[in-house]
């Protein structure tokens, strides 16, 4: 049982009750705190520091039991598994996880929970272009899923993007896809982290979407606005999924009502998928020496002509 599915399986439960989840050097638990979701880490000692809360989340310093008299609590302000919750405990899980050790296992958590509550906590401005033609592309990719005639607020559980997610989508089946723009001709996509293209114990495609500007004349060209257009009409009659489309423009920073969006007009090419396999041209985090915190790099998308796949949406 994955992070995700403990949560929703304990608020089905009684108050304060828990379901312990699996983690190579943590006791985490997930917990029906009076109705809330919230992940519970044991801990042989305090932090010796403050650690804040952020948007939609509270964290709470605690004691335990005499064995581990310590834990730290992260609880969701709202009483249900929102997707921001559910990428920031996979988040904590994810970078946690990763360590070779307990302290630094603890170390990892922490640090991944500063990172996420900044995230939330940013300034937000208007979008520049490379985040504009990021949304296009991961908007482009819902609306896929949404025309079938998927549940709306399925569709928009598994947008995982404006979250902070190392993957733009995660389905229920445990299948990920990581969505990136491409201008032509040059074809090249960038990778912003080792964790993108890196997924134990589940398959991962990339997704690549051509993008290029045109003017509204432009044959075929469709905007971006056009396309925030065409969700809305999807999901409209349905206020949860709405709460969730609000929520997740709110986290981008994204206002559909601001003039500077209108002249965002894109011609669009065939959406490339690729299957993510052990051989696949990436840097990998136990390639990476020790002291290197961050990886940028670029891929170039016609060298992947071997990977080559249907791209699947569930």
């Amino acid at each position: 049982m994955n992070s995700d599915e403990a949560l929703v399986a304990v608020l089905g439960q009684g108050a304060n009750q828990v379901i312990k989840l699996t983690h190579p050097w943590l006791n985490v638990l997930a917990q029906n705190l009076a109705g809330k979701p919230a992940l519970v880490v044991e801990l042989p000692h305090p932090p010796g520091y403050f650690i804040d809360g952020g948007k939609g989340f509270s964290v709470e310093i605690g004691s335990g039991n005499a064995a581990l008299p310590h834990f730290i609590r992260i609880a969701s302000y709202e009483a249900e598994v929102s997707p921001a919750f559910a990428a920031l405990t996979r988040h904590l899980l994810e970078q946690s996880s990763r360590a070779l050790d307990f302290d630094s296992s603890v170390s990892a958590f922490y640090d991944a929970l500063e990172e996420f509550r900044e995230f939330l906590s940013r300034p937000r401005r208007a979008l520049g272009e490379d985040a504009i033609r990021g949304l296009m592309a991961e908007l482009l990719i819902l609306e896929s899923i949404l025309e079938p005639g998927e549940d709306p607020e399925s569709a928009l559980r598994s947008w995982n993007g404006p979250f902070g997610n190392s993957k733009d989508f995660i389905f229920p089946s445990g299948h990920c896809v990581e969505v990136k723009s491409a201008r032509r001709p040059t074809m090249h996509v960038t990778i912003s982290s080792l964790q993108q293209l890196e997924a134990p114990n589940v398959t991962l495609q990339l997704a690549v979407v051509p993008l290029e500007r045109a003017q509204p004349a432009s044959p075929q060209a469709r905007s971006l606005l056009d396309v925030v257009a065409s969700i809305e009409a999807f999901i409209d009659h349905r206020p949860p999924a709405r709460k969730l489309w609000a929520v997740a423009l709110d986290t981008i920073g994204f206002d559909v009502s601001d003039p500077f969006y209108e002249p965002w007009w894109f011609v669009l090419g065939d959406t490339l998928a690729f299957d993510v396999t052990s051989n696949f041209p990436r840097i990998e985090s136990s390639s990476v020496p020790k002291g290197i915190t961050a990886v940028t790099y670029h891929l170039n998308v016609s060298e992947l002509e071997p990977f080559a796949a249907t791209l699947k949406l569930n």
